[in-house]
């Protein structure tokens, strides 16, 4: 449901557990630069957000620091103002198209605000434009529903493309993996999608 919350001091939400699910529509914010908006301390955490979730003195909005964690952001509606640090090994940013819009690939990758993630998912129905140079994510990329138009930088990624999801765009990508029943449609409209290493489809 929806969470308001706004804290000046220490962690808006602090959480451990087995297995730990957020799901925010509201707002939840802190002013504290050295502590985390969101700390998953422990277990397996994942966090919904189609809302606001910002540390508004410039530190970090969410910390995963547990096991196998998930981020799933609704790229229509949701706003993460600071950094995102997952736990490594495992960890998923989940990008949820429920509408046409587009996202910066430089807020992926170590030099970027979301790090620490080793893959990153496409869902949702929606078109979703991915623009800008890289910021050194090496991660896997997974199309997994709907279209993801490669229109930037995503040439140290291993992207594959699912049975329902779409590839196309004028950028860059590194290896690329077209399954059964996935697409594959270059440009945007008409154009070139360069693979660097290598295509199988």
């Amino acid at each position: 449901g929806d969470v308001y919350k706004r804290q000046t001091t220490g962690h808006a939400v602090s959480a451990a557990g087995t297995t730990i699910a957020l799901d925010n529509s509201g707002t939840i914010t802190s002013a504290a630069a050295g502590e985390a908006t969101i700390l998953m301390r422990q277990g397996n955490a994942t966090i919904r957000n189609s809302g606001t979730i910002a540390n508004t003195a410039g530190g970090t909005a969410i910390e995963f620091a547990g096991a196998t964690n998930e981020l799933v952001l609704d790229t229509a509606k949701a706003t993460v103002t600071g950094l995102v640090i997952g736990a490594g090994a495992g960890d998923m940013l989940t990008l949820d198209a429920t509408d046409n819009g587009t996202f910066d690939n430089a807020r992926l990758g170590e030099q970027g605000q979301f790090r620490g993630f080793e893959t990153i998912r496409k869902t949702g129905t929606a078109l979703l434009s991915l623009t800008g140079e890289t910021a050194g994510f090496s991660g896997a990329t997974r199309v997994e529903a709907g279209e993801l138009a490669v229109n930037g930088d995503l040439s140290l990624s291993a992207v594959s493309v699912l049975s329902t999801g779409t590839v196309s765009g004028r950028g860059t990508v590194g290896n690329l993996t077209v399954g059964n029943g996935g697409t594959l449609a270059p440009g945007n409209s008409i154009g070139t999608l360069t693979v660097v290493l290598s295509l199988i489809h």
